[in-house]
């Protein structure tokens, strides 16, 4: 799971009070639609510009740990780098900094430069660098994506009715029909998390809670069209 990380100084804020229910379930839902990220949205309340890091959002986003894009940063930001000199400043195994540069090189936020190979020696060289031109570009359309998939999502809900975790609403969504088919094949209809039963979903609290994130991604975008990329 990723998470999207606005950083400020340092300082990771997730929102105002009132949205963490909000989050908890609206990172259910999008898990459910597909979309394999975990959000964090800072809400512009103070109406400033920010000088934002999205060397550090992008590829916490993009490799779902942020420890490990903190070495990463720290290693290559800026430079170009031989790869047995990334494996030596991060102390990853060879095998897992390959993994993290082709996510990322997936992602066009890393380059692959250029290869050298000496025969003699039977040494090959491969040499990357990061692509630092598009990270707040990235950080935005990551955004947009979750906000488009939830967007559609309230207007699509009137159409199906849903059953949640009578527990926690977060464990487990199912839709009517896979209920009934459930149900009729002698299937037992509870949470595959808890074993709490399954209830009808309360579509207005789903709908005020991702209107409510929705509204927070909007001033998360604002906040990035209004601020510069260190």
């Amino acid at each position: 799971m990723t998470m999207i990380l606005l950083i400020h100084r340092k300082i990771l804020s997730i929102g105002h009070s009132e949205a963490y229910y909000s989050i908890k379930n609206i990172n259910s839902l999008l898990y459910n639609l597909g979309y394999k990220s975990k959000l964090y949205i800072l809400p512009n309340t103070k109406n400033l510009r920010w000088t934002m890091d999205y060397s550090k959002i992008a590829l916490t986003m993009a490799i779902g740990d942020r420890r490990i894009a903190k070495k990463i940063l720290e290693a290559m930001d800026g430079r170009e780098m031989e790869e047995g000199d990334i494996i030596s400043a991060t102390g990853m195994s060879p095998q897992d900094l390959r993994k993290v540069l082709y996510i990322l090189q997936g992602e066009n936020l890393a380059l692959q430069l250029r290869t050298e190979v000496n025969r003699e020696e039977g040494i090959r060289r491969v040499y990357w660098k990061l692509n630092r031109g598009i990270f707040k570009e990235y950080v935005e359309r990551r955004i947009k994506e979750a906000m488009n998939l939830l967007s559609r999502h309230v207007m699509d809900q009137d159409s199906t009715e849903h059953y949640v975790c009578a527990s926690d609403p977060s464990h487990m969504r199912l839709p009517l029909d896979e209920v009934l088919r459930r149900i009729s094949s002698g299937e037992e209809v509870v949470c595959e998390i808890c074993g709490a039963m399954l209830v009808p979903e309360n579509k207005e609290d789903e709908k005020y809670a991702i209107e409510d994130m929705i509204k927070m991604m909007k001033e998360a975008l604002s906040l990035i069209k209004n601020s510069e990329q260190l």
